[in-house]
């Protein structure tokens, strides 16, 4: 049994944005999520935000997405997961990167086009 389209666009977001910084004296407000929450610690929070980012994938695949699609959707989580690693730099990456925000606008996308 699959979950509707809306369960995944939540799920997606739930990933990528939830959460937001205070606005600072310089106007700066920075909106993060679950996932970069979980990065923060290193080597399990990692791998967990890697897994959250799979259950998308996973999602995605029983949908029939065209193997294109799903290769780069792919590729957008292992970039995330693999830059992520690196301290520091790989956290502000994950912040600005968003894979699932990437991914969710990939699959609408598709089904928009396929008129699903």
């Amino acid at each position: 049994m699959t979950r509707s389209r809306g369960a995944r666009r939540s799920t997606g977001s739930i990933c990528s944005q939830p959460c937001s910084t205070p606005p600072s004296s310089c106007g700066v407000n920075i909106r993060f999520g679950v996932e970069s929450l979980l990065r923060r610690a290193p080597g399990i929070g990692d791998a967990a935000a890697s897994a959250l980012s799979c259950s998308l994938l996973y999602e995605a695949h029983p949908l029939g997405v065209p193997r294109l699609l799903f290769a780069r959707m792919v590729m957008n989580v292992l970039l995330e997961g693999t830059v992520g690693a690196v301290p520091i730099a790989g956290d502000a990456f994950d912040v600005i990167f968003r894979a699932n925000r990437r991914n969710v606008a990939l699959l609408r996308e598709h089904f928009a086009r396929v008129g699903y």
